[in-house]
């Protein structure tokens, strides 16, 4: 499922952000660099709106951004991970590793939802974290990812 959605150029492997606004603009450029429809700014002041609603760190050093967008057809998923972790507002005060940032088209069927639950249910998997967190590059994120993904049920 996340194949469809993710590559290895939508994966920053060392975020440089040090804040919430940093990580957003950090990603929102990533997936204006590979979706030329769509502009950075645009982007991350849509995911910024989103995080004044809640933030959407969801404990255990884990946070799942998402928005809807008009200009795009498609799902994009674009991943980055801070080493250091920072504060992004989450419910448990852990800082936060990992940033998983989903777009969906405006309108859409709910496919957002799905795979919201579906990378948190990856994410649950024991060790997953850890091995995120070793990766060397973004291809081994990829790769981890997608494998984990493949073995999950429904």
């Amino acid at each position: 499922m996340l194949k469809e959605f993710l590559h290895p150029g939508l994966i920053d492997p060392e975020l440089k952000a040090t804040s919430k606004s940093e990580v957003l603009e950090e990603l929102s450029n990533i997936i204006a660099n590979n979706y030329k429809e769509l502009e950075s700014a645009s982007i991350a002041a849509a995911l910024s709106e989103r995080e004044r609603v809640d933030s959407t760190a969801i404990e255990e050093g884990i946070a799942i951004p998402h928005t809807k967008m008009s200009q795009i057809k498609e799902l994009i998923i674009a991943v980055g991970r801070s080493s250091k972790g920072l504060n992004f507002d989450a419910h448990d005060k852990k800082p936060t590793h990992l940033f998983f940032v989903i777009i969906a088209p405006e309108g859409g069927s709910g496919e957002h939802i799905k795979v919201l639950a579906r990378i948190a249910k990856i994410l649950a998997t024991k060790g997953l974290k850890e091995k995120l967190l070793d990766a060397k590059n973004a291809e081994q994120i990829y790769k981890i990812l997608i494998e984990a993904d493949g073995k999950l049920v429904g």
